[in-house]
């Protein structure tokens, strides 16, 4: 079986970071058991004049053991173990690597003009603000965080669907309210659960958290038939998000369940 994969399996070895000679005496030491470096080279087809380098750099990187005597018997580490090391390895060399490059290179970005800057938008009429919470609505894939003083039949219509398919890949769901058009309460539980949405008192305004990475803020205005949507902020500015989901819990933590 293992002629057979043994390409398959030597080009893995050389993606977690073997050479091709240490591939090879790898593999050899495994078919085989222990050897000399004499046999080792014999055996793998590898140069006696590199055999001790590639055993010296296997035994370095932890896929070999040396057993002492006269003369010396190298021995391959189970595979299991080997790999184990090796992630450990690459850990720390990425945790390493990452720390250097962001205290580096972060101040560099951050005071340089290509620097990203994090998009405000001001949007105005009711139907602009309902395409947009509705677009949020769609693109959540952990947490959606909805809050209205009065969320009505028409609202809820406007994203059953997305909410349904929401439902059915786990999203964490909640809705906060003063008033709920009729039926709406039993919908958004039939969807989601019992404990899916919380009352508050007074609400002077609304907003819609996508994922903790965009927010937008909903101001309304007060009509004969409940509210109407005015003015839309949205942004994606990650600090303003997590400010929003702060304040979000609070108020959730605090409402009538």
């Amino acid at each position: 079986m293992l002629h057979k994969r043994g390409l398959d399996v030597k080009r893995s070895l050389e993606k977690v970071g073997l050479t091709g000679y240490e591939s090879e005496v790898y593999l050899t030491l495994v078919m085989e058991g222990a050897l000399t470096a004499r046999e080792a080279s014999r055996r793998s087809g590898v140069p006696y004049s590199r055999i001790y380098d590639v055993l010296e750099g296997l035994e370095e990187k932890g896929w070999v053991q040396v057993r002492g005597g006269r003369p010396k018997l190298y021995a391959a580490r189970p595979p299991s173990e080997a790999m184990r090391l090796v992630k450990l390895r690459l850990q720390r060399e990425m945790e390493e690597n990452e720390k250097r490059i962001i205290e580096i290179l972060q101040p560099i970005y951050e005071r340089s003009e290509g620097a990203e800057q994090p998009n405000i938008w001001l949007i105005h009429g009711e139907r602009n603000i309902l395409d947009k919470f509705r677009e949020m609505v769609g693109s959540a894939r952990k947490e959606l965080l909805i809050a209205l003083p009065f969320i009505s039949g028409e609202v809820f219509e406007l994203v059953k669907d997305e909410l349904v398919r929401l439902s059915s890949m786990g999203v964490n769901v909640r809705f906060m309210a003063s008033t709920v058009g009729e039926g709406v309460v039993e919908a958004l539980t039939r969807i989601f659960g019992e404990g899916c949405i919380t009352v508050r008192d007074i609400m002077y305004g609304g907003g819609v958290i996508a994922d903790g990475r965009e927010a937008m803020i909903i101001l309304l205005t007060r009509t004969e038939g409940g509210f109407r949507f005015s003015m839309g902020i949205w942004s994606d500015h990650m600090g303003l998000a997590m400010i929003a989901t702060s304040y979000f819990n609070f108020l959730w933590e605090t409402s009538k369940r």
